[in-house]
């Protein structure tokens, strides 16, 4: 999905991208999948290398081109390098003597280079990182194992540089050092010597039974969670504005929106475990009262779980409407795992924010699109704690309408140091990720996120019926409205 991103945007006019790459910004979060969480040697072997390194240096050089005045050199200059010499220079370097010693003197660099150092010259350490793994990608192409090393190297150093102004993915690709264009080098070097990764299709593997997960690294079922645990009540809450659709047959299913297709999939497991799950369109002066609409699930979750008591909801999950449940496995073995059976009250997945720097002086980085807490009396109040947060706190007033994130803003400045010690932060690779293996969030909500979640509700649906096209009428669903919305 990011690379469809990147390569769309790399399509349009250059007024468009540098509307969405300047002006807007929108492409921050791509940008920090791309170098804080996605390991670029594994990228490579993915077969994605090729495009996304490709896009980025064709997008560099094209922004390079047209902003001339704003193409910037961090340092020209390095320790026992001295200077650095361009991209161009190195290709058109005839004497071989020369070329010979000043690749020996790029090999001893990162032998004397401090952590200050490389912050004081992030994209010119990242250049040299890069330029050793082109030089040993060309040298041995089928061994790939020092390749790599510097290209996981190149990709730390690049991890050193960020700007409190939101223009860090900007500054990158206007930098004068072409790492970007000499990693598409790489990757195009490995994927044509190593059996064209690119060209590799996916397993295909979307849903398991019998309380698995479906694993698209391995492309196995497998289990993630304890198998040690009680069963327990749980109360699951989709909060939308939205008026869902119906899937009552297949015609519906196949042009059903992605809020009534995550529904259908979320409800579908919560039938197979026994568990509640509410479709609940809120009251905007019961729920959220001169506020973003993102603050209903904190209101709609809290009263409901009071109303209906902790026999009945022994634990309520707030889930978003861009989300849906993967795996098969129970919920109890998931709060067993993080000890909300035991001391702990609330369970967020961490955030992948990078832009706006430390909040709270730590990485304390929730993201609200998923979470489960305890029907407790100290469960409920950190709901109604969380909930008043821009109440209580003038400098948080603003964040009631100002910030689509806001509610997540307010836990993680006022209610993680509070709290922390009762708040499980569980690994964004898990849940509330576009690729999270157990809770898919995929906040591009783009085509093939919709076409995924099709997928596996016609999996579910045939595994259920037998049959997924000689139903007229699939009995699971009671619902009858055939407007599926914008």
């Amino acid at each position: 999905m990011i690379a469809v991103r990147f390569f769309y945007l790399l399509m349009q006019p250059g007024e468009y991208r540098d509307r969405m790459l300047i002006k807007e910004n929108s492409l921050v979060t791509d940008w920090f999948y791309m170098v804080r969480k996605f390991k670029w040697s594994v990228l490579i072997k993915s077969g994605w290398a090729p495009i996304f390194f490709g896009t980025w240096g064709l997008l560099s050089t094209d922004m390079m081109v047209r902003h001339k005045a704003k193409v910037w050199t961090d340092c020209a200059e390095l320790p026992h390098l001295g200077r650095i010499r361009t991209f161009e220079e190195i290709q058109n370097n005839s004497d071989v003597d020369d070329a010979e010693e000043y690749w020996q003197r790029l090999l001893t660099v990162f032998d004397h280079t401090r952590e200050d150092m490389v912050y004081s010259c992030p994209m010119a350490y990242t250049y040299v990182a890069s330029l050793l793994a082109l030089s040993q990608a060309f040298e041995d192409p089928i061994d790939t194992g020092l390749t790599s090393h510097f290209v996981d190297i190149s990709q730390t150093l690049l991890r050193r540089y960020h700007e409190q102004n939101n223009f860090t993915l900007m500054n990158t690709l206007l930098s004068s050092w072409e790492f970007l264009q000499i990693n598409a080098q790489i990757a195009m070097k490995l994927d044509e010597q190593n059996g064209n990764f690119s060209i590799r299709g996916s397993c295909g593997l979307l849903w398991c039974e019998e309380d698995l997960t479906p694993n698209p690294r391995t492309c196995k079922c497998e289990i993630v969670f304890t198998q040690n645990f009680e069963n327990s009540t749980f109360c699951i809450f989709v909060v939308d504005n939205r008026r869902r659709s119906s899937l009552r047959n297949i015609t519906s299913i196949l042009s059903a929106r992605y809020w009534t297709l995550s529904f259908g999939i979320n409800r579908a497991y919560a039938q197979e475990h026994g568990y509640e799950i509410d479709y609940v369109q809120p009251d905007p002066a019961l729920h959220y009262p001169g506020r973003k609409i993102g603050w209903a699930k904190v209101k709609v979750v809290h009263d409901m779980l009071r109303e209906r008591g902790p026999e009945r909801c022994a634990y309520g999950v707030s889930i978003d409407s861009d989300a849906f449940i993967r795996t098969s496995e129970p919920l109890s073995a998931i709060v067993t795992d993080y000890a909300l059976n035991e001391d702990q009250q609330i369970l967020f997945s961490e955030e992948y924010h990078s832009e706006e720097g430390s909040r709270v002086g730590k990485e304390d980085y929730i993201n609200g699109g998923f979470f489960i807490v305890k029907n407790s009396p100290e469960g409920l109040q950190i709901l109604q704690d969380w909930y008043n947060v821009p109440e209580k706190y003038e400098d948080m007033a603003h964040l009631k309408k100002e910030n689509p994130q806001g509610l997540n803003y307010c836990w993680d400045v006022k209610m993680q140091p509070k709290y922390g010690h009762v708040t499980v932060l569980a690994s964004s690779q898990l849940f509330t990720a576009p690729f999270g293996l157990v809770v898919r969030h995929n906040w591009f909500k783009d085509l093939r996120f919709e076409q995924e979640m099709k997928d596996i509700l016609l999996q579910r649906l045939q595994k259920r019926y037998g049959c997924i096209v000689c139903q007229n009428v699939y009995d699971w669903d009671e619902f009858n409205n055939t407007d599926v919305g914008l």
